[in-house]
């Protein structure tokens, strides 16, 4: 039996686009390149580098830092021309401009009028820790009987490499019912440094206790507290 050349034809292109369904995908890609990111986790308030390792050069690239979240552009930097087979970038995490959660380092090759994209993953996590010092002046209260009194606080706010923390969140308060302090809540100002007054009223108390708490966003919550004598003089 003779078979139909349209039949012929119908046969051998599906066996064509069988071969390269087969044999396509397992040829090697062209314009490889390869994402590197240090550290593999990263801390708000740290530094981190994304290098590009290509195969071959590429006449232009543009590297961005995505948020995983939002699909935000955080941000975006442009390499033209390249000039070599690596290329290193350095970011530092800013606690008001990335957030804790999945980011992406999305690099765009043009290869010739090519264009690839690839991204790698990275997760940014909370922040070093924070400390809070407190200094208070007077130290010491000697009081007459009837006598009030105010005491002078500063709080400052640094992090694990003792350096200050700026916009941090401070809460000062005493358990003292008849005692203020004023401004209870405030934020450090650009040295790391807040501060503010307790006032005392007479009463019959042989001490006070001053608590602070302080916040940064990403950063873990730190809390300590001073204790101030007070000492009764014979009026």
């Amino acid at each position: 039996m003779k078979v139909d050349n349209r039949l012929k034809l119908a046969i051998g292109f599906n066996i064509v686009m069988l071969l390269l369904i087969l044999i396509v995908p397992n040829l090697p890609e062209r314009h490889m390149f390869e994402i590197q990111i240090e550290p593999k986790t990263v801390p708000l308030g740290s530094e981190f580098s994304v290098e590009v390792k290509f195969d071959e050069i590429p006449s232009s690239c543009i590297l961005e830092i995505v948020d995983g979240a939002t699909g935000r552009v955080i941000e975006s930097r442009e390499f033209s021309p390249v000039n070599d087979k690596s290329l290193v970038a350095s970011f530092f995490v800013d606690e008001d401009v990335y957030s804790i959660g999945l980011q992406i380092a999305r690099v765009e090759a043009n290869f010739g009028g090519n264009k690839v994209v690839r991204e790698a993953y990275f997760p940014v996590t909370t922040g070093s820790n924070i400390s809070a010092t407190i200094d208070v002046e007077p130290s010491i209260l000697r009081l007459k009987p009837e006598e009030n009194a105010t005491v002078s606080i500063t709080v400052k706010v640094f992090d694990e490499l003792n350096r200050s923390v700026p916009d941090a969140i401070v809460w000062i308060w005493t358990e003292e019912a008849n005692m203020s302090i004023t401004p209870n809540l405030s934020k450090t100002n650009a040295f790391g440094e807040t501060s503010a007054v307790l006032y005392v009223p007479p009463g019959n108390y042989t001490r006070v206790t001053i608590y602070v708490t302080a916040a940064k966003k990403g950063h873990p919550i730190f809390s300590t507290y001073i204790e101030i004598p007070v000492f009764r003089e014979e009026g």
